[in-house]
């Protein structure tokens, strides 16, 4: 990365990295204030902007690059392990008929962006309107999810995609909420100690009274087909409890006990 005059180069790269998010509204501006703010150094915004350049660009490249090195051998059994997320974009007012937000009168598209740990690049990138859900963009998954694990936050939470993730032979590890009625099947938990029976009683009813710190039982989730009929798979509900909120983070999955 070329050095402009009075930038100090990893104020710059740590400020693009911490400081993206630092208000409630995100903008360059924003950016520019959070670099004068730690570094002491007083730029016009068109300065800042002009290091906003195809060589930080990819200098940003290489930072990536150096810090994903360590997870490029931790993929274990799969093949890749893609992270799914997706963000809002604000457009100009006059596209609101084309892509509609999720606020009246305001016009916003949503990218889906599929990202590969292996490659450390976008793997599947999707733009649909700001007002369609999360699951939309992603109702059919095809041959590139196999021997596959998507990382899903809960904006993703539809059995319809686990089960589409799992036909094509892929593997999901997804948020899972709380207050699920999924039933338990079966207590994997291991250890001295007596435990309360919780098979045949619903997830979230048994998580109300949940002691342990972390726990792993298989729990049937029913998904409908096209055809109306209902197919019940038996997947792994796993947890942890948060210390300091007293709460447990659930997690679903479809991989067996050996590769996760």
């Amino acid at each position: 990365m070329r050095i402009h005059g009075k930038i100090d180069p990893v104020v710059l790269v740590w400020t693009l990295i911490l400081g993206f998010s630092s208000g409630a509204t995100r903008s360059i501006a924003s950016l520019g204030r959070a670099y004068q703010r730690h570094s002491g150094c007083k730029l016009s915004t068109s300065g800042f902007y002009q290091r906003l350049d195809a060589d930080l660009a990819a200098t940003m490249t290489d930072v990536l690059s150096v810090c994903m090195r360590p997870y490029r051998r931790t993929l274990g059994a799969f093949e890749d392990i893609l992270a799914l997320d997706a963000t809002l974009l604000r457009l100009w007012g006059a596209l609101t008929g084309s892509f509609p937000s999720t606020t009246d009168g305001k016009a916003a598209a949503k990218l889906h962006v599929v990202m590969s740990l292996a490659s450390m690049s976008p793997n599947r990138v999707k733009l649909r309107t700001g007002r369609e859900h999360d699951t939309a963009a992603w109702k059919s998954m095809g041959s590139w999810v196999k021997n596959r694990l998507l990382l899903m936050d809960l904006g993703y939470y539809s059995f319809w995609p686990f089960h589409r993730i799992h036909a094509h032979n892929g593997f999901f590890l997804s948020r899972l909420e709380t207050n699920c009625a999924l039933v338990i099947k079966t207590d994997l938990r291991t250890g001295p100690g007596r435990r309360a029976e919780v098979a045949g009683h619903k997830l979230c009813e048994v998580l109300k009274r949940l002691k342990s710190k972390h726990f792993e039982f298989i729990v049937e989730v029913p998904v409908t087909l096209r055809s109306g009929r209902v197919k019940v798979y038996q997947w792994r509900a796993l947890g942890e409890r948060n210390e300091e909120t007293g709460k447990h983070h659930v997690y679903l999955t479809n991989a067996p006990k050996a590769l996760i």
